[in-house]
């Protein structure tokens, strides 16, 4: 009997050592005190129930945005990043004092500047990598030290490109040859940025473009006018034909593109635009070098003639893109057709006239016909070519067809 006693004393000894948190307790453990009703399944209510850390999770990254390669500050980015992880238990509660162990996955392409660490009265526990020269993508597996089948990988952090160098920024236009009579006659221009490997740098890059002539705006409403923020490398503004019309290179506009880096250097890319027509109505010109408006044509004994001709204005500058040329205002029996690029897509980055071959038939013209032989003097008749812009604007002249008759 006083040995019963003698155990019975121990064991509450025991108990009551637990509830006062007492009898050296495990780092780790989270004690939870139970009462009369707490459902703790045989143990004696007033006391304390052990539970141990049994699942860690990833919670967040910080900085969300990618970082960018250790050796640029694009943009504001920054080159490191601060992970958290939380250890709970089987009740989901949070564990302290608990030591947690950190790997990167792929290793050996970032630092790793925290290896270990014990989880704090919340639970949570934090490591940080930083970028290296190569930009990659890494992972961080968390796990207990105690035991490491309890693990938990972090989302995929990001290390984009660095700072844009000058020899991969590259300003370019979608159309060289823009109606310059026409206001509100617009190209996209678009900036590709890159950094020295080629690869897209991290967006948001600001770049502000600027113009000699007409006008440069954002192609979304929300955008500061003239400036855009790069997205996978590339970023657009509209240039829109606008007064000024004529500038110090004619009628030809440039359109820079620029960014600043957080160094202080100044990276810039141009692009020229042509006004055409803005320096005087465009014609056809019998000369390719000079503006000479394609007035007359002879027609030798075949009744047939093919003349070759260019599209330009006083500038000596090509067409807008789409324009077409046509003849009109033909005598009955004469037939005329256009050749070479009769519909003319100037997006070459080229303000040269454009070339076309204009073709008169008069076997068939009525009235005072055309003779193969047997002429008795030459004969004359007009036609119309025209030149029409893509916006419906049209420039013609008078063409003089002398034949033998």
């Amino acid at each position: 009997m006083k040995q019963i006693v003698k155990h019975s004393l121990v064991a509450a000894a025991a108990m009551v050592l637990v509830a006062c948190g007492g009898g050296g307790g495990d780092a780790g453990t989270t004690k939870y005190p139970t009462t009369s009703g707490s459902g703790t399944g045989g143990v004696v209510p007033g006391t304390t129930v052990v539970q141990t850390a049994t699942d860690i999770a990833f919670v967040s990254t910080l900085p969300e945005l990618p970082l960018v390669v250790n050796s640029s500050q694009a943009n504001g980015r920054q080159s490191t990043a601060t992970l958290t992880f939380k250890v709970t238990n089987q009740s989901g509660g949070v564990v302290s004092g608990e030591k947690v162990l950190f790997t990167l996955v792929p290793s050996g392409l970032v630092t790793l500047n925290v290896a270990s660490a014990t989880t704090g009265a919340d639970g949570t526990v934090t490591t940080s990598v930083t970028s290296g020269n190569t930009p990659t993508s890494v992972t961080i597996k968390a796990v207990l030290e105690r035991n490491p089948a309890v693990a938990a990988t972090s989302n995929r952090v990001a290390i984009t490109s660095g700072d844009p160098v000058q020899s991969r920024f590259v300003v370019v236009t979608e159309k060289f040859n823009l109606d310059g009579r026409l206001v509100g006659d617009s190209t996209k221009v678009t900036v590709y940025a890159s950094d020295e490997n080629g690869i897209a740098v991290a967006d948001g890059l600001p770049v502000t473009f600027t113009s000699d002539l007409g006008q440069v705006s954002s192609t979304q409403p929300d955008q500061t006018q003239g400036v855009c923020l790069t997205e996978n490398g590339r970023c657009s503004v509209v240039f829109n034909v606008s007064a000024p019309f004529i500038g110090a290179n004619g009628s030809i506009a440039t359109v820079i593109g620029s960014t600043t880096l957080n160094g202080g250097a100044v990276l810039s890319d141009t692009v020229q635009i042509n006004f055409a027509g803005a320096a005087g109505a465009l014609r056809v010109s019998s000369s390719s070098s000079t503006f000479v408006p394609l007035s007359s044509v002879v027609v030798g004994s075949s009744c047939t003639a093919n003349v070759t001709g260019y599209v330009m204005d006083s500038a000596i500058h090509g067409a807008p893109y789409e324009s077409v040329v046509s003849v009109d205002q033909l005598p009955t029996g004469l037939t005329a057709t256009v050749g070479g690029t009769p519909t003319l897509d100037s997006f070459a980055p080229s303000f040269a006239p454009n070339q076309v071959s204009l073709a008169f038939d008069l076997t068939g013209l009525t009235g005072v016909p055309c003779v193969t032989s047997g002429s008795t003097g030459t004969g004359t008749v007009n036609a119309q070519v025209l030149v029409t812009t893509r916006n419906g604007i049209t420039y013609s002249q008078n063409v003089s067809i002398s034949y033998p008759r």
